[in-house]
């Protein structure tokens, strides 16, 4: 089925459900690294938090040309990916970091 090619939008079908495969990874990335406590998940998190956060960013799948694409309003999903990370923030059980033994440095011979 053709769809009317307006200004913001993907005119076919198969490219709907296209990008709306990719925010809704980029859905399930946020909601599975919000908590990371390893360094490749931090990294992960930071890097969807990043592409959720940019604005007037001209590459076709940025996060606001797809959701223009999807008529979604992209500042409801980011308050309610923010809502989300506070409701679940409270059932997270609280990480500690292991403290690495002091170490002492030595000066090189030289």
């Amino acid at each position: 089925m053709m769809m009317t090619n307006e200004p913001g939008t993907i005119p076919l079908e198969r490219e709907r459900r296209l990008v709306l495969a990719i925010l809704e990874e980029a859905v399930r990335s946020y909601q599975r690294y919000a908590f990371a406590t390893n360094r490749r998940g931090r990294r992960l998190f930071g890097e969807t938090c990043e592409w959720f956060d940019a604005h007037d960013d001209p590459w076709i799948f940025s996060f606001e040309n797809i959701c223009h694409a999807l008529d979604l309003d992209p500042d409801h999903i980011r308050e309610g990916l923010e809502r989300w990370r506070r409701e679940q923030a409270p059932r997270r059980p609280l990480v500690t970091v292991p403290v690495a033994p002091g170490y002492r440095l030595r000066r090189a011979a030289g």
